[in-house]
């Protein structure tokens, strides 16, 4: 704690004057003026107080010596754990310059725009407890001197040709900056990253003072590769700025070809104000940026408002239904089978991030905080190389062969991109079905059959309707399963998943059996009813799970 020349009290950064002051007296000056922090300043180390939950083994720092309350990492309300030690500073920091009243005014903000929100979150006295904590950081500088060659596609006139550009690269990236703390997420901390570097200064202790500070645990090793990757693709987009005319092609192993080193690497710490919400063993947070007021939450969607809101939307439908003529049963099914379908490919999107989520694959600094998770990343690492590997050998076959033909006229938009883009996915999942089943109806029905409007509709309703939903039943939860069985989450997700396939398969047999009695078709849209009902609970728990975390044992770490 910092004493007070005038009264002797304890004094705090204040933020609003970006000053120590003193709460008894009012008196206040600039941190480097304190006579104890001008002291301090001259050390590499500085006294500080460890507090660690009980609970979760989460640990949080402060120059003060009042006990916290509160874990800002599990929720738990109880008093933490305190002990002096001595830790080396870090290099940086960014002083807070945004109050806690600013803070919570945003947050209502955008709480208010998502209504859906559970009341819990929108709380007066909930967001009193955003507490000021300032987040480890690692802050790379990268250098490029190279002079590569890069290759791309020209327009000129009606044709296109092939163009290599030479460059004589010489830049400096500073201030490319990462988290340094396991527990806090990387979906969080990417979202409100947007720090003006111009407003880092030199650590002081006095900084901290009135606020917490995390420990950091992921090493500076970590981003090293990422580093290097942003400030190659920054340099990249600089270039395409550049020559807006040239449709430059993908540059494999950047980071050799524009000769990118990270020259330094130091710890800074960036404020943030942080809130936590505990629901049994779950936990969810909000965090804002204590310098631009950027927010990311975690905000799950409440069971009755949302019942409510789904009630609300049905009334119009209802209502347009009871002036529309009764419908056949085949359409009544198709219609059901339909939703099904669209069922299935929310499933898939939500089951998608659930697994990554909890596996904890989009958070490279947690990954890499555990054994496995080094095992896993090399592993997924060595597989990632070996298919830019081949991309690169396939896309340099498909140049040489282009450049062969240079008397055709060249596609520039078709270079983009190897790999299958979303048309690709659309004929092979879509169309080609459809063509399929186009092609199977009319050789078994009747090739000299001229179709009416009404033929083909029926056509799109009894065949290729059913046989897409049958493609995608089968494809989708064997993609799940694979997913899941290897994050070990097929208790959690794939039951549900496989009911809602088979009822949409089951429906799909009956549209291609075609039965006399409308019996059938009715039981049929009941299933696909039953499984669209049982697919969207499990899609809506599953989204709260994504917008939470389990919550974090550092135990099994270590202290951090």
């Amino acid at each position: 704690m910092y004493r007070c020349s005038g009264c002797g009290a304890g004094m705090r950064y204040d933020i609003s004057s970006q000053k120590m002051k003193c709460d008894y007296c009012g008196y206040s000056c600039t941190v480097d003026s304190h006579l104890q922090l001008q002291k301090e300043a001259m050390r590499d180390d500085y006294e500080v107080t460890l507090f660690s939950c009980p609970q979760c083994g989460g640990v949080i720092r402060s120059t003060d010596n009042a006990a916290a309350d509160f874990c800002s990492y599990c929720g738990a309300s109880v008093v933490l754990e305190g002990q002096l030690v001595n830790e080396k500073k870090p290099a940086y920091i960014i002083p807070f310059s945004r109050t806690k009243e600013e803070c919570k005014k945003v947050f209502k903000h955008r709480a208010n725009r998502a209504w859906c929100v559970p009341n819990a979150y929108k709380n007066p006295e909930k967001l009193e407890k955003f507490t000021g904590i300032y987040m480890p950081y690692w802050v790379y500088d990268v250098n490029q001197h190279a002079e590569p060659t890069l290759q791309g596609i020209r327009s000129a006139g009606i044709y296109n040709e092939y163009c290599n550009l030479n460059f004589k690269i010489n830049r400096n990236y500073k201030w490319i900056s990462y988290d340094a703390a396991s527990g806090y997420s990387d979906d969080l901390s990417d979202v409100i990253s947007d720090y003006d570097s111009k407003e880092i200064k030199e650590f002081r202790v006095g900084y901290l003072s009135g606020f917490y500070a995390d420990s950091p645990d992921v090493k500076e090793v970590t981003y090293l590769e990422d580093a290097a990757l942003v400030s190659c693709d920054m340099t990249l987009a600089a270039a395409k700025e550049k020559y807006k005319n040239i449709i430059f092609e993908e540059v494999f192993d950047p980071i050799s070809t524009f000769n990118a080193k990270v020259e330094n690497a130091k710890m800074a710490l960036f404020p943030v104000w942080f809130l936590t919400w505990r629901d049994k063993d779950r936990v969810s947070y909000a965090v804002v940026n204590g310098q631009t007021l950027n927010t990311a939450a975690d905000f799950p969607v409440s069971l009755s408002k949302f019942l409510i809101f789904s009630f609300l939307l049905a009334i119009p439908f209802a209502v347009l239904f009871c002036y529309i003529p009764s419908i056949p049963p085949k359409i009544t099914l198709w219609i059901f089978l339909l939703v099904g379908i669209w069922a299935m490919l929310q499933n898939n999107s939500i089951a998608m991030v659930y697994i990554n989520r909890e596996s904890h694959m989009m958070d490279k600094g947690l990954l890499l905080s555990t054994e496995s998770g080094w095992k896993q990343w090399k592993s997924d690492q060595k597989k990632k190389k070996a298919r830019e590997k081949k991309k690169a050998e396939h896309a340099e076959r498909k140049r040489k062969k282009e450049i062969e033909k240079s008397s055709k006229t060249l596609n520039a938009a078709d270079k983009q991109e190897d790999s299958p883009g979303c048309l690709s996915i659309f004929i092979l999942i879509i169309v080609l079905p459809c063509i399929i089943s186009f092609i199977t109806f009319c050789i078994f029905d009747s090739l000299s059959k001229s179709y009416t409007s009404d033929d083909l509709f029926m056509i799109l309703v009894q065949r290729v309707t059913p046989v897409l939903a049958i493609i995608l039943a089968v494809v989708m939860p064997i993609k799940i399963f694979w997913k899941a069985a290897r994050k070990k989450l097929l208790r959690t997700i794939f039951l549900d998943t496989l009911f809602l396939s088979g009822t949409v398969a089951a429906a799909s047999v009956i549209l291609l059996e075609r039965p006399v009695k409308d019996v059938f078709y009715y039981i049929g849209s009941l299933t696909v009813f039953a499984g669209i009902l049982v697919g969207y609970l499990a899609i809506f728990q599953r989204f709260n799970l994504s917008c939470s975390r389990p919550i974090p044992d550092y135990h099994m770490r270590g202290n951090r």
